[in-house]
């Protein structure tokens, strides 16, 4: 099935077709991907339908620390749930590509601008998928600023090791019932992982 905020979407069958059109003035590629179920598919445009950002124009102080815009404090959007921040330390970080969708990352950017807000609570949520916490990773996922089909790449981990992605981390933390939520529940795949942003990966 082809839908339309599927058209970059990351993950999916990796036999999928690509159509591509080149011409002077336009230059894309679209993907079909195949799901075995309505269930996958939809779980799949979920994840990949990017947070609508709020429109500056209505919104004129940072929404987490309340300072005013100005002309020389302007405002930014968050790249994961679409709020207005500000460019303070306590407001703003930055995020490797890796850690959204490329549906999300519209400007093709090696990093991105996301609030700590979402920073702090992608933490926590590795934390509790890694010590098996199956309450607290579901509360938190139910937030909706949680993306199961990314990988974690914060800066200091990835100099360590390779980025893992949630099923990963269910699957060290030890905890069966985290694991077939995300598999059985949440429908993440657990073969062969395509991004646009990275190099095909094996998922376990």
């Amino acid at each position: 099935n082809t839908n339309s905020k599927l058209a970059n979407n990351p993950i999916g069958n990796p036999n999928s077709n690509s159509f591509s059109n080149s011409s002077s003035n336009n230059n894309f590629t679209v993907k079909a991907f195949s799901f075995r179920t309505e269930k996958e598919a939809r779980a799949s445009a979920y994840a990949n339908a990017p947070p609508i950002m709020i429109p500056f124009d209505s919104c004129h102080e940072c929404m987490l620390c309340n300072t005013k815009f100005t002309l020389f404090k302007r405002p930014r959007h968050c790249r994961n749930c679409g709020i207005c921040i500000c460019s303070n330390y306590d407001c703003c970080t930055v995020w490797s590509k890796k850690m959204i969708p490329e549906t999300f990352n519209i400007k093709k950017e090696s990093t991105v601008k996301v609030c700590t807000s979402c920073h702090a609570l992608t933490k926590r949520f590795q934390h509790a998928l890694l010590q098996g916490r199956y309450g607290s990773a579901v509360e938190m996922y139910l937030t909706g600023n949680i993306n199961l089909r990314v990988p974690f790449a914060f800066k200091k981990q990835t100099k360590k090791k390779e980025s893992m992605f949630p099923i990963h981390c269910a699957i060290e933390g030890q905890s069966e019932k985290l694991v077939r939520w995300l598999v059985d529940v949440q429908h993440c795949p657990i073969h062969v992982l395509s991004t646009g942003n990275t190099n095909r990966s094996s998922g376990g």
